[in-house]
């Protein structure tokens, strides 16, 4: 039943707890960032459930996503066993239609979990410890039973490194393993050197090869092996040429045409104009996946389908992805070219206002449209140019607060300045000597 009227902020302004001045049509913070104004000016009412002491609970509609149209739910028989009760348990996950508290929102790979558990012993440990999770992650608590599944799929999984053989084998190992980035990195390795067959095995192999070259960049402890790095060029050539999926079609998201780029940050100097190149190659892309993630959103606001969401939050997610990119490489570039350094600036500065814009849409897509976030915000408060700016993102970062799992925004961005000032003194040491004379 109604309650009392709850303001009339815009959607935006609601969603990140923000005071707006309902100007119309547009407020003054949605002006500012650029983004459509939506519902300002109108009265909304929380509703509550009238307490009922009728035995008879009455109907539920659940959501108000649509996938293709209204669709009847065949409910399944009851479960018979452990592998039945899980895969039933995994799919109720994948029924879930709101975009953003579903785990298709990271691609469509996962649909194929269910059908593949008789496969892999070590797929299904990951779905059980997924499924038992999922209710703890959505509220927000803890799950003791999560933390043992959780250990008793780590057990099958060391077995399962030790005799993984083909490629199907090493999808299916690869899609429980995306969390463990050096465990990971050590199974890319062992892996045959053929082309994967299947939809599922090209969407595991493309997303474990981009976690594993996203915290690598950042991170310097994680290296990429030469040699296993010199045989994927050799297999793929200097520059991927294959059909792409929707959120590769861009040059610098294909994880081939960045795998040289971890050893490449290693030593800046001697790489200088390869890391020139991609930066430069990045701003020509940004503009055209920035446009394609905002016509997106737009779309989803005027149509809610499941679909259009979830392509939505992968292109979205593939933009930001870019925008972090950039972040790293203008800074790297910085340190490396003084005198370029207030062009470098402004640019900077760009790329940290069209990232609160992503961060903005996203915003409407929590938890799990959120989740690759935090990366992104860490950087633009760390390079923020000015003062103020970093104060506006130090701002956002708190309101992004609760997808900071295992680990403190502070934290991360510690991790990420000590990246940067590695940088700086390796470039020093080498600049010395030529000083000297």
């Amino acid at each position: 039943m109604p309650g009392a009227g709850t303001g009339k902020s815009c959607d935006a302004c609601r969603h990140r707890k923000k005071k707006c001045d309902e100007k119309r049509p547009t407020c003054s913070r949605c002006e500012k960032l650029g983004i459509e104004c939506v519902g300002v000016g109108q009265t909304r009412f929380k509703f509550r459930y009238a307490v009922s002491s009728s035995t008879n609970p009455g109907s539920f509609k659940r959501g108000a996503w649509s996938r293709n149209g209204h669709q009847l739910i065949k409910l399944s028989p009851s479960p018979t066993n452990d592998a039945s009760r899980i895969s039933n348990a995994f799919a109720s996950l994948l029924n879930i239609t709101d975009p953003g508290s579903s785990i298709l929102s990271f691609g469509s790979m996962f649909a194929e979990v269910p059908m593949r558990m008789d496969q892999s012993p070590v797929l299904t440990a990951a779905a059980k410890t997924l499924t038992s999770s999922a209710s703890a992650f959505y509220s927000g608590g803890s799950s003791l039973q999560a933390f043992t599944h959780y250990g008793k799929a780590l057990t099958v999984l060391r077995a399962d490194v030790a005799s993984a053989v083909d490629n199907t084998h090493f999808s299916h190992t690869m899609a429980e393993l995306e969390v463990h980035i050096r465990g990971l990195l050590y199974l890319l390795a062992k892996m045959p050197d053929v082309e994967p067959k299947t939809e599922f095995e090209k969407q595991a192999l493309s997303l474990a090869w981009s976690l594993v070259i996203g915290e690598s960049i950042m991170d310097p402890t994680i290296e990429l092996d030469p040699r296993v790095v010199a045989k994927q060029k050799r297999r793929l050539g200097p520059v991927a040429t294959a059909s792409a999926s929707f959120t590769t079609e861009f040059y610098s998201l294909r994880w081939e045409n960045l795998i040289n780029l971890p050893a490449q940050l290693q030593d800046p100097m001697s790489y200088d104009m390869e890391i020139r190149a991609t930066y430069e190659i990045m701003k020509s892309e940004s503009p055209r996946i920035i446009t394609l993630a905002a016509q997106l959103f737009d779309a989803v606001q005027k149509t809610r389908i499941q679909k259009l969401a979830f392509q939505y939050i992968l292109c979205e997610t593939g933009n930001v992805e870019m925008l972090s990119m950039s972040l790293v490489l203008n800074s790297v570039l910085q340190i490396l070219d003084v005198a370029d350094g207030q062009k470098l600036v402004l640019e900077c500065t760009n790329l940290i206002e069209e990232t609160m814009k992503a961060s903005e849409r996203l915003d409407r897509f929590r938890p799990l449209g959120t989740a690759r976030l935090p990366n992104a915000l860490c950087l633009c408060w760390l390079l923020a140019p000015t003062p103020r700016l970093r104060e506006t993102m130090r701002e956002v970062l708190q309101e992004h607060i609760q997808d900071f799992r295992g680990v403190t925004w502070q934290d991360l961005a510690g991790r990420y300045d000590a990246r940067f000032r590695h940088m700086r003194a390796q470039v020093r040491r080498r600049l010395s000597p030529l000083s000297i004379t």
